[in-house]
């Protein structure tokens, strides 16, 4: 038997079972990512029109009307929920919160939606969190409120 031709079968083998191994990796890891639904982009805006944030800024006076723009992304094949909260700003991360909106995000690539509120509260600083339905934060943006 060739010698020479054992040694490169061999070596085409380990290669293959390597770079199978490596792909294999690489489609696991994009199925971990893929998981949960991943949230690009949280505003605050005083409306919505023709599927855009209108009126974004980051302080608002007391009882002016708020909504929470999301924009996300949902490749897990399946439809999900996220789950938006309007709670104080503290340090660091958010709380873990009770309550909110829960909005539908279906399996698409690019989705936009949006949770409204009326901020009666007192001022101060404050933000809208967003949650998916395991309760990871996938985004939030800060704001203040004004007298």
């Amino acid at each position: 038997m060739n010698t020479k031709f054992v040694r490169q079968s061999a070596l085409f083998v380990a290669a293959s079972l390597i770079f199978g191994g490596v792909a294999s990796v690489g489609i696991f890891a994009s199925a971990q990512s893929a998981r949960e639904v991943v949230v690009t982009e949280v505003v605050i805006a005083t409306s919505v029109e023709n599927h855009e944030p209108v009126g974004t800024a980051t302080s608002f006076a007391r009882g002016t009307p708020l909504v929470c723009f999301i924009r996300a992304q949902n490749r897990t094949g399946a439809d999900s929920t996220v789950n938006v909260t309007w709670e104080p700003a503290g340090e660091g991360a958010p709380a873990r919160a009770r309550g909110g909106t829960s909005l539908a995000v279906p399996a698409r690539p690019n989705y936009r939606t949006y949770a409204r509120t009326v901020v009666a509260r007192e001022p101060g600083s404050y933000r809208c969190v967003v949650r998916s339905a395991t309760g990871t934060v996938l985004g939030s943006a800060d704001f203040t409120i004004s007298g």
